[in-house]
């Protein structure tokens, strides 16, 4: 545990409502498969199952057999607000002969903006046995959102002076566990082999940049300006990485007498999703980046000044789009089936550094929150940049 970090253990809450039978189903049978998956959904570390006695507590009875019966997602909203659960689980189950399909709606249920965040489906040919063995975990194990263990504690986050007027924020991002890797199924035409081990990542705090490092810090730092974009407030581009890690971070670390460096690639990701185990750090639907990034579609084809767009969770801008990021890993497609589970960071060498977030002229699935990217450390171009973090001593 971090030195001064008081751990404060907050699991989301997560119901499953019953699941509807169609197509040559039994409510019996139904009810089994919404009883595996609950029991599946319960040994999970990432959140809280709300068991069904905790939830007729709740709400009573009557409400609770009109509650567990719904079919959509706007009575699902309903009913995760009356029981102050994050997450509402719904699906359906139906078969024809031998072959069974299931299809589970994740709502998250959230204050004023409560939206359908995930859909998983799955096509079984094969016996019950083996669909409430195999098929229903792995359902599970998709489902679970991330879990954001430590205390967002906004009173750590700080400045650094840099000196003229010029400051560099830092946001505290607590410790953690979370999901990596791509988080949405391959059906949907994502499928990158770099990207698609999903596995369980444990983080320390750590401090990263509010926004990704802007041309007048990086000239009060280094005394140069190299960005083809020009613009104090715009992020400094056209850096490679062996420039950043051996000159910038040093040269910084040196003023602010603190050890700032490039983020690993699993403090990024972390970061970037921000509580939310989706495609972005708001959700699923691309459409949602035009209020989150600078992309392919709205940039114009440039850089713009850091902070226009909204922050994620964490309070951290330009997450997606703006410029790529450089992290501190050397890049490896394999990378993540073995990587460990604690604190993971890529030292093995390679001719390849890791780019994260998508830039001004990437397409949406570029600057998904898993996506993968990489380059040669001495390169730089006018789509790359950096955000730099500080770790506890």
């Amino acid at each position: 545990m971090n030195p001064g970090h008081i751990k404060e253990e907050y699991y989301p809450k997560i119901a499953v409502l019953n699941f509807k039978a169609v197509h040559d189903i039994s409510l019996d049978e139904a009810d089994l498969i919404t009883a595996k998956l609950e029991d599946a959904l319960a040994v999970q570390k990432n959140f809280k199952l709300m068991t069904r006695a905790s939830i007729k507590d709740r709400i009573g009875e009557k409400q609770f057999q009109e509650y567990m019966n719904c079919e959509d997602a706007s009575c699902a909203m309903k009913v995760g607000k009356a029981i102050q659960a994050d997450h509402i689980a719904l699906g359906k189950v139906g078969k024809s002969d031998k072959l069974y399909y299931l299809s589970i709606e994740l709502v998250k249920v959230e204050k004023d903006n409560s939206y359908v965040s995930k859909i998983v489906i799955r096509l079984h040919q094969g016996s019950q046995d083996g669909l409430l063995t195999t098929v229903i975990p792995s359902m599970a194990l998709e489902l679970a959102p991330i879990n954001v263990v430590g205390k967002m504690d906004p009173s750590k986050n700080y400045t650094v002076d840099l000196g003229n007027g010029v400051q560099l924020e830092m946001i505290w991002i607590p410790d953690g566990t979370f999901q990596m890797g791509r988080s949405e199924p391959s059906s949907l035409g994502f499928m990158y082999a770099a990207e698609d081990f999903k596995h369980t990542v444990e983080l320390d705090g750590f401090w990263m940049g509010k926004y990704e490092v802007t041309q007048e810090q990086y000239e009060r730092i280094m005394g140069s300006n190299p960005s083809h974009f020009k613009g104090a407030q715009n992020p400094v581009e056209n850096v490679s990485w062996d420039v950043v890690t051996s000159l910038f971070c040093e040269k910084l670390s040196q003023h602010a007498g603190d050890t700032f460096a490039l983020p690993t690639e699993a403090q990024w990701e972390y970061a970037c999703r921000a509580g939310c185990g989706w495609r972005y750090c708001f959700g699923n639907d691309p459409a949602g980046l035009d209020d989150y990034a600078w992309y392919n579609s709205n940039s114009g084809d440039k850089t713009h000044p850091v902070g226009q767009k909204r922050a994620n969770a964490f309070g951290l801008y330009d997450m997606h789009g703006n410029v790529d990021e450089w992290c501190a890993d050397f890049y490896d497609d394999g990378y993540y089936a073995k990587s460990p589970r604690n604190n993971p960071e890529n030292m093995s060498s390679s001719s390849w550094m890791v780019l994260r977030g998508g830039s001004w002229h990437t397409s949406p699935s570029g600057c998904r929150s898993c996506s993968r990217n990489r380059n040669k450390p001495l390169n730089k171009s006018n789509d790359r940049g950096f955000r730099v973090v500080r770790v506890p001593r």
